[in-house]
């Protein structure tokens, strides 16, 4: 198990509250990390973003490490591939990899939170 939740940082409401739909694209994207086995005995790391309307992938990471890089270059891989992320919600797990994340890229494109953690805003 890699997600362990913080019992110091707060916890951000759950906008999506187990509805893994949307009405259209671009409204909700999910996210998580995975790691993949490599034949040398160590691992890789994959960020994704995922468009649940369509269920398409929207952006992505791979690196050697599970650092909120990885997930910050995902959510900009989305940004770029999709448009913008303006007014989308992105779910995650309460992981403090995405927690700082989601929160060290809204601040990088000068947006805050709102609602709940991955709520963009202009």
């Amino acid at each position: 198990m890699t997600t362990k939740r913080s019992t110091t940082n707060p916890v951000f409401a759950d906008l999506v509250k187990r509805r893994f739909h949307a009405g259209a694209a671009n409204q909700v994207y999910v996210g998580d990390i995975t790691y993949l086995p490599c034949k040398n005995g160590t691992n890789m790391y994959l960020a994704t973003v995922i468009d649940l309307y369509s269920r398409k992938l929207a952006g992505f990471a791979i690196a050697d490490h599970m650092r909120t890089s990885l997930v910050i270059e995902a959510l900009e891989h989305a940004n770029i591939v999709r448009g913008g992320l303006d007014g989308a919600i992105f779910h995650s797990d309460h992981g403090s990899v995405y927690l700082f994340s989601i929160w060290c890229a809204l601040q990088r494109v000068g947006r805050d939170p709102v609602h709940g953690c991955g709520r963009y805003q202009r």
